[in-house]
């Protein structure tokens, strides 16, 4: 429930806006900034990396730290 209710930002009408990682519905655009944690699977549309590369640690979901 903790994690749920955290914030992130979601893209409503031509902006990207605050709200809680429950009230995100299917198909919607995402914000994900550096270090966040993602309580749901995703699909990465773009990067701000300048060879378009995104790293993400899994170890929250595997118990590995690699």
């Amino acid at each position: 429930m903790i994690v749920n209710r955290r914030k992130t930002k979601v893209f409503i009408q031509d902006d990207f806006r605050s709200t809680s990682w429950e009230k995100i519905l299917p198909g919607q655009i995402i914000k994900i900034e550096e270090n966040e944690i993602i309580p749901a699977d995703l699909i990465l549309i773009d990067s701000s990396n300048e060879e378009g590369n995104c790293y993400i640690k899994t170890d929250k979901l595997d118990g590995l730290n690699n």
